[in-house]
C-alpha cells in the first residue's frame, strides 16, 4: 500500500484500530442512552469489498472495511448486543 505520508501499519492503526477504540470508549462513557453519532468517511466509496477500486485499492478497501466495521459495531453497541 502506498500512502505518501503514512506507512500501511500506521494508516490501519489510525483508520481502524483507533477509530473503533474511540467509538467504544465514547459509548461506554456516555450518560445518554442510546448514544448517537455521525461517522463520515470517503464520499462515493465502493462498499462492495469484492470490487477493486482503480486507485490505491488496498487503502480504499481498508477504509471501506473500517466503515463497515464501525457501522456494525455501533449498531451492536447501541442495542447492547456486542
Amino acid at each position: 500500500m502506498v500512502y505518501r505520508s503514512l506507512d500501511p501499519a500506521q494508516a490501519r492503526k489510525i483508520c481502524v484500530d483507533d477509530t473503533l477504540a474511540g467509538l467504544q470508549n465514547i459509548v461506554k462513557s456516555s450518560t445518554n442512552k442510546p448514544f448517537r453519532f455521525l461517522y463520515m468517511s470517503g464520499a462515493d466509496a465502493e462498499t462492495d469489498q469484492t470490487k477493486t477500486p482503480p486507485v490505491m485499492p488496498e487503502y480504499f478497501l481498508m477504509r471501506v472495511g473500517s466503515s463497515l466495521n464501525i457501522n456494525w459495531t455501533a449498531t451492536n453497541l447501541d442495542t447492547g448486543r456486542s
